[in-house]
């Protein structure tokens, strides 16, 4: 194993056992640990996700944000999400990742606010849209 490699293992060990005896007692926005049966895995740096869904019952669309954009669409698709739970399956059509937590969500409100900005965002991803979407 290389010395950069083990560096990094050794410091994701720290803090993995750091915080197992709560020794840390909040991890910061660039840290997230998710337990489940089989691991932990630690992430060193969490994306921020802006996302565009089209529904494939009406084609309408939709501007969501998430930290996990796999898990946040299933949720959509599972019929989990009020809003969207009439106009299920949704597709994804496109997404931006951001490192910053309030950049994702200032876009989001920019996207969901201001119709400029979500007619700009539909002229960027015409191409994957279903033909026919329905305007507004």
């Amino acid at each position: 194993m290389s010395s950069a490699l083990s560096i990094i293992v050794f410091r994701i060990g720290l803090i993995v056992l750091l915080y197992s005896f709560g020794f840390v007692q909040r991890i910061q926005e660039k840290f997230v640990i998710k337990l489940n049966y089989e691991s932990l895995i630690l992430c060193a740096f969490v994306m921020f996700y802006v996302y565009l869904l089209q529904s494939l019952k009406n084609r309408s669309l939709y501007v969501g944000f998430s930290p996990d954009l796999k898990e946040r669409v299933r949720k959509h698709n599972g019929g989990l999400v009020k809003s969207t739970k009439r106009y299920m399956p949704w597709e994804l059509v496109y997404y931006e990742a951001y490192r910053s937590k309030d950049d994702a969500v200032k876009r989001e409100q920019q996207l969901k606010r201001f119709a400029k900005g979500f007619a700009m965002l539909r002229r960027r991803v015409r191409g994957s849209l279903l033909r026919n979407m329905r305007e507004g």
